[in-house]
């Protein structure tokens, strides 16, 4: 009976993907009775990685792109020995958090977000997957200089959470802080960043501090900055840069030449 009210759903409505993960019957099931049914669904991966998905549908979207066919988008096969420090800017909901912990199972973590229920979800994530010891959550937003902001919430998606004002109603107040007190003075061999228009003040500051991680991935939002200067600039930097996203969600993967 539940599969065929499943099939009677709108496309927006249906789970997509996940195809291997342990609970997925279960999201099915609470799309199919929303809003009868809201509970969180926990999924577990192939290498026992727990994702909390809640009713958010981006959660579910995340979660495919980290394990399904777009997995090596964010862990390319061939950067695996020798992580130590990975940086992950727009750290959401704590997915990708998760998935690294388990891709690189020598590395420190430092994940930045400034939604207060964004980072909530990321401490759900870490605890759940053991992860306090390796995990270190920064509560701000990346900018120029140390202090405060708004942070403006997109009303069709928590993916869409920027210091950027897109006209929505909701806010909050947020702290802002810089790279350099982020870091105090480690090496990412690492940086992901998702930050909704973040990735130009951090881009200027990973190449004013000479960083040189082993692999940098950024998506791309034009709507907040010149993303082609900010790729010219990777590249003026001595960094090798493919084109990894689509014609719809840019993303670009960076390495050091000569490396």
């Amino acid at each position: 009976m539940l599969r065929n009210i499943y099939r009677r759903l709108p496309a927006d409505r249906r789970v997509k993907g996940l195809g291997g993960l342990d609970g997925r019957n279960r999201l099915v099931a609470r799309t199919v009775l929303q809003p009868l049914l809201d509970d969180d669904v926990e999924l577990v991966d192939p290498h026992g990685v727990k994702f909390i998905v809640t009713t958010d549908p981006v959660d579910a979207h995340v979660v495919d792109d980290l394990t399904g066919r777009r997995r090596s988008m964010w862990f390319p096969d061939d950067v695996t020995d020798g992580v130590e420090l990975v940086l992950d800017v727009g750290g959401h909901h704590g997915h990708y958090v998760a998935a690294a912990a388990q891709r690189w199972p020598d590395a420190h973590i430092i994940t930045v977000e400034p939604s207060a229920s964004g980072v909530r979800l990321i401490r759900r994530h870490v605890v759940r997957n053991g992860l306090t010891q390796r995990v270190e959550i920064v509560d701000a937003a990346i900018g120029g200089a140390e202090g405060s902001a708004t942070l403006h919430h997109d009303p069709d998606g928590s993916w869409g959470s920027s210091l950027h004002d897109m006209g929505g109603t909701e806010s909050e107040t947020v702290r802002v802080a810089t790279l350099d007190a982020i870091l105090d003075g480690r090496q990412p061999d690492v940086i992901k960043c998702n930050a909704e228009g973040g990735e130009f003040a951090l881009v200027s500051a990973i190449l004013a501090a000479g960083l040189r991680p082993r692999l940098l991935t950024v998506m791309l939002h034009p709507e907040f900055g010149d993303a082609d200067a900010l790729t010219r600039s990777i590249e003026e930097a001595g960094f090798a840069v493919s084109q990894i996203g689509t014609s719809h969600r840019p993303a670009i993967e960076a390495r050091p030449r000569g490396r």
